[in-house]
């Protein structure tokens, strides 16, 4: 049902970016970004990339089983490089890792590597998953929202409290926020 929502939503979009989030850790952002990647992989006509761009801790790798040498981080300290060379194929997704874990990652967010990266990759796929870090405290998911075309935010039931997720929408940009999921 997420899967046919989004693709409705981002339907005027040429290759759509979506980024999936969540306000803190622990609400499930990572399952939900990989099983809505699955679903749009089995029904979008076209190549559906996962990106795992949490870049101080990245666990897409770990849920599905891949034991990848590079990804994400290592491919922005060089985005010029082939792509291939980073991605995995799964089935009919394809996965882009987070790689080596970095300490501050927001100069390399930040830059207009990334920008060319993600232009370069919507290029390549027909559509792209972002799963992203929380929202509080860091500030990476925020610099990531500018450069995709819509955001679902995941929120934990009975987890979330609803001060932390009030003070975490207020801080984040949500000019492109399409919706929550409730885990």
């Amino acid at each position: 049902m997420l899967a046919l929502k989004t693709r409705q939503q981002l339907s005027g979009v040429r290759s759509p970016v979506l980024a999936v989030t969540s306000v803190v850790g622990g609400e499930g952002k990572t399952v939900t970004s990989i099983n809505l990647s699955l679903a749009l992989a089995g029904t979008v006509s076209g190549r559906v990339l996962l990106i795992d761009s949490d870049l101080r801790k990245p666990r897409v790798h770990e849920y599905l089983g891949l034991q990848p040498d590079k990804g994400f981080s290592d491919l922005l300290r060089v985005p010029e490089d082939e792509t291939g060379k980073y991605v995995w194929k799964l089935g009919d997704l394809y996965i882009l890792p987070g790689g080596s874990s970095l300490a501050n990652p927001v100069g390399l967010l930040a830059s207009q590597g990334v920008r060319d990266l993600f232009k370069r990759l919507r290029s390549e796929f027909d559509f792209i998953v972002v799963d992203t870090p929380p929202v509080l405290p860091i500030v990476d998911t925020h610099i990531l929202a500018g450069l995709v075309d819509g955001v679902i935010l995941v929120v934990r039931a009975r987890y979330t409290r609803r001060e932390v997720l009030e003070r975490g929408l207020e801080s984040f940009q949500a000019a492109k926020l399409l919706g929550a999921v409730v885990n």
